[in-house]
């Protein structure tokens, strides 16, 4: 029924919090994996009108015309497969234009998640330098026009580098700016210095402040959703 496909080969960034900088840089180009996982994908899934989602993110290439064309190359892919049914969801912090929203609208992309990371214009700054519209004003502009063009919009915040009040301020802010439902995640530490790099706040509650911003933004989302949107195959809470 859904697939997650993440040809990450590269990226343009180098967020600190990154969990995936040591498999960066690998020896294959995007076409060549998006290939390979086509026909992992096709030899496992006969009947493709079973797939009905496929959620796809990547690294992000050096400017906004090369990610989209790696996004239209991996829905085409599908398409060359005859999975005809299958909608999509594009993870990605890049802003396209209407044109080339346009296109992947006409693609079958249903959901657009915008991968904003950080939870504040500090950490943005420090840890994600470079990275998407570098201000949570510029991510609350994009998430306003992409939600006039898809149905399904989320913005993904990772905790863990803020204080709770601060990230509570800058997620009801978001909150109240949109539809977009909003997803949490607690950082993926593979390295020393992604834990050094904790708020000391998360470093000293532990599961504890986690918890306590999970249930703020759980919150937040069922206040402004209806029950029937809480749970659909693209996965998590969506917007109308």
């Amino acid at each position: 029924e859904k697939v997650f496909v993440n040809p990450v080969v590269n990226c343009a960034f180098r967020c600190k919090p990154c969990s995936r900088l040591s498999f960066l840089n690998g020896h294959r180009g995007y076409l060549e994996n998006i290939e390979r996982m086509m026909a992992e994908i096709s030899a496992q899934v006969p009947n493709r009108d079973e797939l009905q989602v496929v959620n796809v993110s990547t690294g992000s290439l050096p400017t906004a015309k090369e990610d989209f064309e790696v996004f239209k190359a991996i829905i085409e892919s599908f398409r060359r497969k005859e999975f005809h049914r299958a909608r999509f969801s594009i993870a990605t912090s890049s802003l396209f234009d209407d044109s080339q929203l346009r296109q992947l609208k006409g693609l079958g992309v249903e959901r657009l998640s915008v991968t904003m990371d950080g939870t504040s214009d500090d950490v943005l700054a420090k840890l994600y330098h470079g990275k998407g519209r570098g201000t949570v004003t510029g991510y609350s502009e994009m998430i306003k026009r992409v939600e006039g063009l898809f149905s399904l919009v989320a913005i993904h915040l990772i905790l863990g580098h803020d204080s709770t009040d601060t990230i509570k301020r800058n997620v009801a802010r978001l909150a109240s700016q949109s539809q977009a439902a909003i997803h949490h995640y607690i950082p993926r530490i593979f390295h020393p210095h992604q834990y050094s790099i904790l708020h000391p706040e998360a470093i000293e509650k532990g599961l504890v402040y986690y918890v306590d911003l999970f249930r703020f933004i759980d919150d937040l989302n069922d206040e402004r959703m209806q029950p029937m949107n809480l749970c659909n195959p693209f996965y998590g809470l969506q917007g109308d």
